[in-house]
């Protein structure tokens, strides 16, 4: 098996130098080979391996996917159009960020290397210009490859010298992949947006609330599925929900933040919200995501408290207690007691499915995520005992790793279509979270809240029972 740092965008000049899990690079478990622990230390001291975890720039598309009126032009060569083919038509179905007209979301530039140096932004200027035709869109947002950035173009300077729009608005959204990962681009997009999107001259009102920094990774069925979670349990409480940053609405449905008098701030959208409760003087409530039983009540308590309906949401979740815990009865001790779990998978949803697994008689043996530390990760101390957690790694780190769980034959990982584990002496494979390529979801199937949980559950539990079938089938090994 190999691994290089171009499998995504070609090698070209304009290459942010970050690998691209998931784009035609997979670690399979039933292809690591079993390495002496001699060996393996001679692996660590000369680990020039690529990092484990994607590019900025790729959380920016993330972004724009999940806003359908919304484009952004980066200033670069074309082989940014190869990251959004990684969400494009792979994890994403419903994506439109191409077009088979030819009328993409995302535009490239098209600067390379022999004129970049002479180029001031004029290309960028002249695509704003051509973009801003088109009645398709509510925001224009502009970045650049580092290939570009290093020349020190203003973009706010051209935005200001095209002047203000009347049905679009253009935001600059600073390049930075030489220093953060794709969890940075989603958020400092959030950010971007939250400075400069035109919001709606409507009255704020108390009983309204919106959700900030949800991490819609795609438009299928599954965060669609989140979105009318929150939205169910928001309403359930006697609130509005006004809107979910980020959950496939237009700019025009994310302006309508201004009616919300209480920002409900998930991690990635931290920063985000406090921009926007400067612009509308909107209290912020920092909130985990609702994944997992506990972090759901955590999250309704939280609600509760910031808009006086403290008993309102303790009778809710007792009432959605009452309805989901007879449904995993039984499969507590039949499938998940004891049992052994990894999970590779962005750290804002670490705490909650620690508790998940908790809460259900596993024993997480595995934490990891494709990106670096983020400043806003959770203490996860409480959690005992807790496994290492593989952050800011090279793939030669988790490398080593998969070939424990190999060794160990845990009993469940649950990770993206970038760790891709088959044959005989592989472990139960549950494939979540960006990307999964593998996986698409066509019907309700949401993983957050209570409705999400007992699908999550659902999904877990079948995913070990057919890998044990399968051992029972195959015999001793």
């Amino acid at each position: 098996m190999s691994t290089t740092v171009h499998d995504a965008c070609g090698g070209c000049s304009g290459c942010d130098g970050v690998p691209k899990p998931g784009a035609g690079q997979y670690i399979a478990l039933s292809e690591l080979p079993d390495v002496p622990p001699d060996k393996a230390e001679s692996e660590a001291r000369g680990d020039f391996s690529p990092p484990y975890r994607y590019p900025f720039l790729v959380g920016v598309y993330l972004a724009i996917n999940a806003i359908p009126d919304a484009a952004v032009i980066v200033d670069g060569p074309d082989c940014l159009f190869f990251k959004a083919e990684i969400v494009h038509g792979k994890h994403d179905l419903n994506s439109t960020l191409l077009r088979n007209d030819g009328r993409h979301r995302v535009v490239a530039s098209h600067v390379y290397t022999d004129n970049v140096a002479q180029s001031k932004g004029e290309l960028v200027r002249q695509l704003l210009e051509r973009t801003m035709k088109s009645s398709a869109y509510g925001a224009i947002l502009v970045s650049a490859l580092p290939m570009v950035s290093i020349i020190g173009t203003h973009y706010d300077q051209i935005m200001r010298d095209i002047g203000p729009q009347e049905n679009v608005d253009l935001i600059e959204v600073p390049g930075r992949s030489l220093a953060a990962d794709w969890l940075d681009g989603y958020s400092d997009t959030l950010v971007a947006l939250a400075k400069n999107l035109r919001l709606a001259p409507a009255e704020m009102e108390a009983d309204t609330v919106a959700v900030i920094g949800y991490f819609m990774d795609r438009t299928e069925q599954d965060h669609l599925g989140n979105v009318r979670e929150l939205r169910r349990l928001v309403e359930a409480m006697g609130l509005k929900l006004a809107t979910v940053w980020l959950g496939n609405e237009s700019c025009a449905d994310l302006g309508k933040v201004s009616e919300a008098a209480t920002l409900l701030a998930l991690p990635l959208g931290q920063g985000a919200a406090q921009h926007l409760a400067e612009r509308t003087g909107a209290a912020v409530v920092e909130v985990d995501v609702p994944f997992g039983l506990g972090r759901t009540s955590r999250f309704l308590r939280a609600l509760g408290d910031a808009t006086g309906r403290r008993e309102q949401a303790e009778a809710l979740i007792e009432s959605e207690l009452r309805r989901v815990i007879p449904r995993i009865e039984w499969l507590v001790p039949h499938t998940f007691l004891g049992a052994q779990i990894g999970f590779s998978g962005s750290p804002d949803l670490w705490p909650g499915f620690l508790q998940l697994a908790t809460d259900l008689g596993m024993e997480v043996v595995h934490l990891s995520a494709p990106c670096l530390r983020p400043r806003w990760l959770a203490d996860l101390s409480g959690f005992e005992p807790l496994p290492p957690l593989f952050l800011d790694v090279s793939f030669m780190e988790i490398q080593r790793e998969l070939r424990r769980m190999k060794h160990n034959r845990i009993d469940l990982l649950i990770a993206s279509s970038g760790m891709r584990c088959h044959g005989p002496k592989a472990v139960a494979k549950m494939e979540f979270g960006f990307p999964s390529n593998n996986h698409h979801v066509i019907h309700d199937e949401p993983y957050l809240g209570f409705d999400g949980f007992l699908r999550f559950v659902q999904r877990m539990a079948n995913a070990i029972e057919k890998h044990r079938e399968s051992l029972r089938h195959q015999g001793p090994t």
